[in-house]
């Protein structure tokens, strides 16, 4: 038995310590005695897609035991060679069966194995006792990855209301290995099987654009999920109960608190200043000390558009040091209306296409405050020179309307030396 500590942390910065979960594997040949292979060097997949709409994490650790499984237990083979996972003491057996594998038993998809093997990395320690760990499976694997993601994260519902789409979230709940309930209306819960809520995310969760569930109004979805028809006043209580779980009012507020976390944890690095252009149009900046640089991220929100999407959502700048003293003594502004104060713009991509604004503007952050390795990963940062005399002096800022003024902090010799090292 082969072990390896997986790394599934989520996004941190440099000081934070990584979580590691230790799992072990042996490869068993159908044909030929036993063989102690180590075959964790086979542990890597393809990167996931910008759009893909489930947890982006699951996934970067199911596509490694995807590797596995194409190297052990080929689709193409007929031979039926067996890797035994050991998390904590209790065994997960994953058997070759073609296209398919069998998993303690369960044939599934080669894709639905690995996010179970996936997900019980992420819900279980290297802590727990054997009995944890095999209840935390058992749990899983009762339900497709779809349904789970579902119950965790809340299905996905999409509809018109007064010529505006919608988009919210519904709360569901696993009430036997069958079914599952949701609820559609302040305290309504409905059911429905778990191959009728597959179909159901088939369309709302991954977009196809087949069956029998999609653009389903609120009036068929009421019928469908409680089985009978719903009175006018149902439909107008369940609309009303739908448009306060809007995801882009989910989405805000969690935003908002993400936001307001940063801040607490790097008040001293991390500064966020907002400005109404218009009484439609706001900007917002956070102005970021990184180990060699100093930044600005900025953003606009517009009251009247709805849901945007897209990798640069948010702008990412470094300051330009002033030439002499002369300069800095006379500090320098940044103008939200022109958007400038010797910042300079630089092109730093988000990873995925749907991620919300303000978790854009968060990540900008991270990446900035931890600069000066960041720099070594992303090439159109590699370039930028560090402050080699002057640095933004943060306990300087003052904004004056449309404008925070700012002063010059000279470096001292010693760090000028640390940072040549």
């Amino acid at each position: 038995m082969y072990y390896k500590d997986i790394d599934i942390s989520a996004r941190r910065d440099r000081n934070e310590t990584p979580i590691y979960r230790r799992v072990g594997v042996s490869l068993y040949y159908e044909h030929g005695p036993y063989r102690e292979v180590d075959i964790w060097g086979h542990f890597r997949g393809q990167g996931v897609g910008s759009n893909f709409k489930m947890d982006y994490t699951i996934e970067v650790i199911a596509n490694k035991f995807k590797g596995l499984f194409s190297y052990a237990l080929k689709s193409t083979s007929d031979t039926k060679n067996i890797l035994d996972f050991d998390f904590n003491g209790y065994s997960v057996l994953v058997e070759n069966r073609g296209g398919n594998l069998r998993v303690n038993g369960d044939t599934m998809t080669r894709t639905t194995a690995a996010r179970h093997l996936s997900a019980l990395c992420f819900q279980t320690k290297n802590e727990n006792t054997r009995e944890e760990v095999r209840d935390k499976f058992f749990k899983i694997i009762s339900l497709p990855p779809d349904v789970n993601y579902a119950i965790i994260n809340r299905a996905p519902y999409s509809f018109y209301y007064d010529g505006r789409y919608i988009e919210c979230r519904l709360n569901v709940q696993q009430i036997s290995s069958k079914e599952v309930a949701i609820e559609i209306s302040e305290g309504l819960w409905g059911t429905l099987t778990v191959k009728q809520f597959l179909g159901y995310l088939s369309h709302y969760l991954h977009g196809t654009q087949r069956g029998s569930w999609c653009y389903t109004s609120p009036e068929n979805l009421y019928q469908r999920i409680i089985g009978k028809p719903g009175r006018d006043s149902d439909i107008k209580v369940m609309k009303n109960f739908l448009m306060q779980n809007r995801t882009s009012a989910i989405v805000n507020e969690r935003a908002e608190v993400l936001l307001k976390e940063t801040l607490e944890k790097y008040g001293d690095r991390v500064k966020h200043f907002s400005h109404e252009i218009n009484a439609t149009e706001t900007r917002h900046i956070l102005l970021v000390k990184g180990m060699e640089n100093d930044w600005v991220i900025a953003w606009t929100d517009y009251k009247d558009r709805g849901k945007r999407s897209g990798r640069q959502l948010v702008s990412t700048k470094y300051h330009e040091q002033p030439l002499d003293a002369k300069t800095a003594k006379l500090g320098a502004v940044y103008d939200f209306r022109n958007q400038d104060g010797g910042f300079v713009g630089v092109c730093v991509d988000n990873l995925q296409s749907n991620s919300p604004l303000i978790d854009q503007a968060v990540s900008r952050v991270l990446v900035c405050l931890n600069d000066k390795n960041t720099k070594k990963m992303v090439s159109t940062m590699r370039n930028i020179s560090p402050n080699e005399n002057f640095s933004i002096d943060f306990n300087s800022f003052q904004q004056k309307e449309e404008k925070v003024e700012f002063r010059y902090l000279e470096i001292p010799m010693k760090k000028k030396i640390d940072m040549v090292k």
